[in-house]
């Protein structure tokens, strides 16, 4: 049994979700919506798209947008997919009192950001209500800031990749799953440019640059409906651990020389809707056999 897995787990992701702070920092990383598909047995498949309300959005479209695809071609492996992407995205960010240029307490950022995942991972039933899976894979994209007026750090644009790993624990009870797990990443900017108008000094370019990005991504997500369509929740953060100054990760010291704090934005909330198939689905009676639960079929 890995039952005490998946509460250990559970009990985890809670805690360090209540760890999490508010972000203030300069925009080089959004936060992602885990892609978990809790799958049962061979040939099942999922497709979701969900999105990810932002706070303090002022114009353009006010949210983070996802699309996750799933499929398990064998009994244990499954292959996952994910899209996430912003597009003129504005934002402003207020400090309080002091500000990061002269007197101004609002940073203005306006963003657009694309990601493409793809990983492969293994599922294992844990009786007939729980579910034990691992993920791993590499991911693409770039994040895009266009300068809007005086108080914006101005233009910059970066391409990265990224290395993931993800564990997570499902249970099944009647027609809600309750998934608990964590995922940790490494990204690394391979390019990051600015434009003549930027405010970011040269040296915390070179360390964007440089570093690795190292992050911790405890969830908990909640689903429900039917076998072939569920709406999902699901709440997390982003631990920052190491790189861009980690000095900085717990307070509101600078990075360098720049005046920026690099904490990526940390807590996230994201809403989907999503749709499956399963061999399981198509039995006779739309139903369950004798001595077989309904979860088995959910």
């Amino acid at each position: 049994m890995i039952k005490p897995v998946g509460i250990i787990l559970v009990f985890i992701v809670v805690i360090s979700l209540g760890s999490c702070m508010e972000p203030k920092a300069l925009y080089v990383h959004l936060p992602d919506k885990v892609n978990c598909p809790g799958f049962k047995e061979a040939g099942e498949a999922k497709a979701e798209i969900s999105i990810q309300p932002i706070e303090n959005s002022t114009r353009g479209v006010p949210v983070i947008y996802n699309c996750n695809l799933a499929y398990a071609p064998i009994n244990h492996l499954g292959i996952i997919a994910s899209y996430q992407g912003t597009h003129n995205l504005n934002l402003n960010k207020d400090y309080g009192n002091t500000g990061f240029f002269g007197n101004t307490s609002t940073e203005k950022f306006h963003l657009s950001s694309s990601l493409v995942d793809l990983g492969l991972g293994f599922f294992t039933k844990d009786g007939n209500k729980g579910l034990l899976e691992c993920y791993g894979g590499l991911g693409i994209g770039f994040i895009k800031n266009s300068a809007m007026g005086y108080d914006d750090p101005g233009d910059y644009f970066g391409n990265f990749y990224r290395i993931f790993l993800q564990l997570d624990y499902c249970y099944f009870y009647k027609n809600a799953l309750l998934i608990a797990g964590f995922r940790t990443m490494d990204k690394k900017y391979t390019a990051f440019d600015i434009g003549s108008n930027a405010e970011i000094d040269s040296s915390a370019i070179k360390q964007i640059k440089s570093d690795n990005l190292l992050l911790l991504q405890p969830f908990i997500e909640f689903q429900t409906g039917n076998r072939f369509m569920r709406f999902s929740m699901q709440l997390g953060c982003q631990i920052y651990l190491q790189g861009f100054n980690s000095s900085a990760a717990a307070g509101d010291q600078y990075n360098l020389n720049s005046g920026y704090r690099f904490n990526p934005s940390l807590l996230y909330l994201g809403l989907g809707i999503s749709f499956h198939s399963a061999p399981r689905f198509g039995k006779v009676g739309f139903g369950r056999s004798a001595g077989e639960k309904k979860s088995d079929y959910w």
